[in-house]
Formats: structure tokens, C-alpha cells, sequence
């Protein structure tokens, strides 16, 4: 954001969650980005695992954190990953569960929007 501030760059688009205001620039919320819980497959969903994360500075961990602390959840274990990719493959061998954007998991996890 300093190279908006400073004038460097006139434009950004930016992934945060909502509530996120920076009162000396202008933004406009284009979309809102739906997100899905995502879980192994039933017979390797013993224990629910580690919570996989995107890396430390992307806005998807802060909104799954949110949901995990609104849903009264313990996270016991993490790993931080910097691909959504390595994240599903995890999710797919049964290493844990993570919070993904949903039009990256369609059709891989059998959702439907």
C-alpha cells in the first residue's frame, strides 16, 4: 500500500476481507469472493488433521482464522502453504482442512455453486 500512498503506482487490486478501509485512498469492493471449507474425502476424514493455510500474509488465512475462532474451533497443528494447488492436494491426501476460494475447487472436490 506505500506504493499507492506515495504516488509509485497509481492502481491496486486488493484481496482483504470486509471491513478493510484505508481512509487516504480510494477503493471500491468489485466482488466478494465466496469461500468453502474444504475436507478429505469421508474414509481418510478420521481426524480432522492440520489446518492448512495459505501463507502468513494473504487475507484468506486472516478470514479463515475468523471462521475457526467464530465456530469455537482449536487449531492444533498448522502449515502454511503459497499455493492453493499444494493446498488441495494436501486436503486430498487427508493431511487436514483449509478454507479455499470456491471457484478454485470446483470441479476437484465435487462442489456446485
Amino acid at each position: 500500500m506505500a506504493s499507492l500512498q506515495t504516488g509509485e503506482i497509481d492502481i491496486a487490486l486488493v484481496l482483504e476481507s470486509d471491513g478493510w478501509k484505508m481512509p487516504e485512498l480510494h477503493y471500491e469492493q468489485l466482488v466478494r469472493e465466496k469461500m468453502m471449507i474444504t475436507s478429505p474425502p469421508l474414509e481418510k476424514n478420521l481426524e480432522l488433521g492440520a489446518i492448512l493455510y495459505t501463507e502468513r500474509s494473504c487475507s484468506y488465512k486472516a478470514v479463515f482464522n475468523d471462521y475457526l475462532h467464530h465456530k469455537k474451533m482449536k487449531v492444533k497443528e498448522s502449515l502454511e502453504f503459497q499455493s492453493i494447488e499444494a493446498i488441495k492436494q494436501c486436503v486430498r491426501s487427508g493431511l487436514g482442512i483449509s478454507m479455499v476460494p470456491i471457484q478454485c475447487s470446483y470441479p476437484q472436490f465435487g462442489t456446485r455453486t
